[in-house]
């Protein structure tokens, strides 16, 4: 993308995070997959510094910091 459009790699990068990350822990969630679930957790709690956000609104915490970065 930042290529074919000249845009800085880690500006689509961030762009595309959120996204990403909501798409990908829908199919997890809809797959009842434990240990991948957990993963998503555990990579949320890292993230956000925050226990009790379930994916989606991990995928909140990202976009806001997006677009305060």
């Amino acid at each position: 993308i930042g290529g074919q459009f000249h845009a800085p790699h880690g500006a689509v990068c961030a762009a595309l995070l959120a996204p990403v990350w909501r798409a990908n822990w829908k199919l997890v969630h809809a797959s009842k997959d434990d240990a991948m679930q957990d993963r998503f957790t555990s990579a949320g709690l890292i993230l956000t510094c925050h226990r009790l956000l379930d994916g989606e609104r991990v995928a909140a915490f990202l976009s806001d910091l997006t677009q305060r970065l």
